[in-house]
Parts: structure tokens; sequence; C-alpha cells
């Protein structure tokens, strides 16, 4: 779905229902679902029809809320787009864009490369973003683009790259930790959305589907403790710049 406001036509001076709850990101109270925490030292790594072998320590502990209600995700979801009145200053700032928020005070993605992005991430089990603090980037990138990678000043990032998880893919087996007693947890393919948008206007630069190449068992892992135990490949860094160079270095 394309933004309903790229930036360049004012919005309808509707008061905005987020408002409140962007002061203070992460503020709300734990909500009642409980996770299950799998701290694991792999032993062996598991082939695709096989298992890795793991110490592990289970412990239930509430999950953080994403402070949302269904309606206001609905209100804030990609598209919707809401202008934003003061400047990015912080990461959770930018993690608003994949809400559809854009900050026109912000520079926009023109004019000569490099133009400097920021990937967010969806973590599926505490359903909050987080933003790794570097991307892995092949040898042989020049350090101008590099550099537009890793920018410390959230506030100069001209581009915003949303990865959401979207559906389970094939079966690769299982991961079986053995402390404190043998558990063996499914592990599949993740397939992914990945959307790029334009801090400046909401604009939506690019939007693909990826599977999860890294397919090893992690060495530490979270699963939901509702419902069946699951784990899935991610997305890799190469997997990122492959994607998205071109809107970083042209």
């Amino acid at each position: 779905m394309e933004p309903n406001n790229a930036g360049r036509d004012p919005l309808p001076k509707t008061p905005d229902p987020l408002a409140d709850w962007l002061e203070e990101p992460g503020s709300t109270a734990p909500g009642r679902s409980s996770w299950l925490p799998i701290l694991a030292i792999v032993v062996c790594v598991a082939l695709l029809s096989g298992a890795a072998y793991a110490l592990v320590k289970l412990r239930k502990h509430p999950a953080p809320g994403s402070g949302l209600t269904a309606e206001q995700t609905a209100l804030a979801s990609p598209g919707s787009a809401w202008a934003r009145d003061f400047p990015v200053s912080t990461k959770a700032d930018l993690d608003g864009v994949c809400r559809g928020w854009y900050y026109p005070q912000s520079p926009p993605a023109t004019g000569p490369a490099p133009h400097s992005i920021t990937v967010t991430v969806l973590d599926d089990v505490f359903k909050i973003r987080r933003q790794p603090d570097s991307v892995d980037l092949p040898d042989g990138v020049k350090k101008q683009f590099r550099d537009a990678w890793q920018s410390s000043d959230p506030a100069k990032v001209q581009i915003v790259a949303c990865v959401d998880f979207k559906a389970a893919g094939k079966s690769l087996g299982t991961c079986r930790f053995t402390t404190p007693k043998p558990t063996t947890v499914s592990f599949e393919e993740g397939v992914y959305e990945v959307t790029a948008y334009e801090v400046a206007t909401g604009r939506k630069l690019l939007q693909v589907q990826l599977t999860g190449a890294a397919k090893d068992c992690p060495a530490a892992a979270v699963v939901s403790a509702e419902g069946p135990a699951v784990l899935r490949t991610e997305v890799t860094d190469r997997q990122l710049y492959d994607k998205l160079h071109a809107l970083v270095e042209r």
C-alpha cells in the first residue's frame, strides 16, 4: 500500500491519537502474556534435517506491551502518514516511520549519494522494534557509504528500512536444548517484508519479501510461552545490503 500522503499536500487537521504515546515509548505497563526465554550455549549445530544440542535455562516473565490498542495500531499502520511537528532526535522517533509517521524537518532522500539509512526490525516475540547497532557490510564498500549505514545522528537519517515477519516457510528440522530438561524447538524458515520509507515524507521507496538466510540454530533465543515453541531463520545483513544498497549509494 502506498502512503496516503507523500509530504506534498497538507494532511487534514485531525487529532493524532498517538501523540501522547509517542512522548514515552515503551512506558506502558507489561501485558498479561507470558514469555519463555531460552538462554543457550550451543554444543552442536543442527543440519537442516537434524538438531542442535544446547544447555538452556527456562524462565517465564511478562512481555512488554507495545502501548498501542488495536484501533491505534490500525491508525498508525504504514501508509497512514502522520506528519510530526518536531524533528527526529532519537532512535524511537525513527521506529515511528514504520508505524506511518514522517518528519518533514528531516533531510530528504534526494540529491547526490550517500543517503543515510537505519534498519529497524520488529521482534516477533516481544512485538517491539529494535535497531541493530551496525550492519555488517561487504568488503570493498567505500567509507562514505559505510558511514551512511551507521549514522550516529538520528536527525540526519534519510531512509528507514522496516523489517517485519510475514509468514512461516518450510520446516528446517529442530533445535534441541538439554537443560533443565530436554527441550526440542521447531525450526523453520521465516519470510519477511522489507519496506523502505523516506523519513521526510513517508514516501515508500522499496518493498520486497525475503526468506531469512541465517539457517543455523542460534546460540541464544527467546520464544513465546503461548502456543508451540518455534524458532525461525532471520534476514542476514548481506541480504539487507543486497536489496537496499542502491537506495544508499545512488
